[in-house]
């Protein structure tokens, strides 16, 4: 899908959590999600996402924000 539509915020979210989920990979996790929060701040998957690699990251303060702005 990216390579078709590089802006495609649910792919990119859905790529971003994935890489958060499944790998260590979580700085290019959250390029991604970042990639896909720029386009669509409100969108609550993106901000779980946001918070999500946030968490894996350690930067749980910013982690928390966005998971209960999710909720």
């Amino acid at each position: 899908i990216l390579s078709q539509d590089p802006d495609n915020s649910q792919a990119l979210n859905a790529l971003g959590y994935t890489l958060t989920d499944r790998t260590d990979r979580h700085q290019e996790a959250l390029k991604y999600i970042e990639q896909a929060y720029n386009q669509h701040p409100e969108d609550p998957a993106i901000l779980d996402s946001m918070g999500w690699v946030l968490y894996h990251l350690g930067r749980l303060d910013e982690a928390l924000t966005f998971l209960e702005q999710a909720a």
